[in-house]
C-alpha cells in the first residue's frame, strides 16, 4: 500500500499534458471565431478521415478544432510544417490601460493535412484539385503561405490562464512535430516549414 501511494504521488508530481485549450481562429476575413483546439488518436485511412470499406485504418495524431456546431476541421499532425508564437503580450501594459492581452500562435500545413475537407473557403481558394475562386464561398480558416503551405492563425486570450494553457499547448505541439519530422527525415525526407520569418 506504502509503495503505491508512493508511486501515486509521484505520478501526480508530473506535469499533465495540454491536450485542449480554448481559442479563436483567425478567418481570411480578418473576423475571428470561438473554437476549442485538441489533439486526439484517430483510426484515419489513407486518404480520407472517415475512412472507407475497402481501405485499411491506421491510428494517427490529429489536430482537431471544434466549433459550436461540432467538429470542424481535422489536422494530421505528421504534415503540419511549423508552429510559431508570434508576440508575447506585456501584462503590465495590458493593465494600464485597460487592453485585452491575447497570444498569437500561427500553424502552417501542408494543403493535404486537412483530413475532412469540408472548409468551403479552403477549396474556394484554389487549394481542392485546382478549383476557381468561389466569390460566394464563406471565409475560411485557412490563409495562403508561402510555397503552397497553408497557415491557421489562432488567438488566445485574454486572461493570463488562457493564455498559459495555450503557450503549454502549442509548445507540446511543436514538440510532436519535431518528432514525426525526425522521423521523416530519417526515412528520407527533407524538413520545410510554411511560416514566413518575417511575420
Amino acid at each position: 500500500a506504502n509503495q503505491n501511494s508512493l508511486m501515486a504521488g509521484s505520478i501526480a508530481k508530473h506535469p499533465q499534458p495540454t491536450t485542449s485549450i480554448s481559442a479563436h481562429v483567425v478567418l481570411t476575413d480578418q473576423s475571428q471565431r470561438h473554437i476549442s483546439l485538441q489533439t486526439n488518436v484517430a483510426n484515419r485511412a489513407a486518404a480520407s478521415y472517415d475512412g472507407g470499406d475497402n481501405l485499411e485504418l491506421t491510428p494517427a495524431l490529429v489536430l482537431e478544432i471544434k466549433e459550436r456546431t461540432g467538429l470542424s476541421v481535422v489536422l494530421d499532425v505528421a504534415m503540419i510544417l511549423g508552429v510559431e508564437q508570434l508576440d508575447l503580450p506585456n501584462d503590465e501594459a495590458s493593465k494600464k490601460d485597460g487592453s485585452s492581452a491575447f497570444n498569437s500562435f500561427v500553424v502552417a500545413i501542408q494543403p493535404q493535412a486537412d483530413l475532412r475537407g469540408t472548409d468551403l473557403g479552403l477549396q474556394s481558394d484554389g487549394y481542392n484539385d485546382g478549383l476557381p475562386p468561389n466569390p460566394t464561398t464563406q471565409a475560411s480558416m485557412f490563409h495562403k503561405g508561402r510555397g503552397g503551405s497553408i497557415l491557421l492563425c489562432f488567438s488566445a486570450g485574454p486572461s493570463p490562464w488562457l493564455r498559459e494553457q495555450a503557450q503549454k499547448f502549442f509548445d507540446e505541439l511543436r514538440i510532436c512535430v519535431y518528432f514525426m519530422q525526425q522521423l521523416e527525415e530519417q526515412g528520407g525526407a527533407g524538413d520545410s516549414s510554411g511560416l514566413d520569418p518575417s511575420s
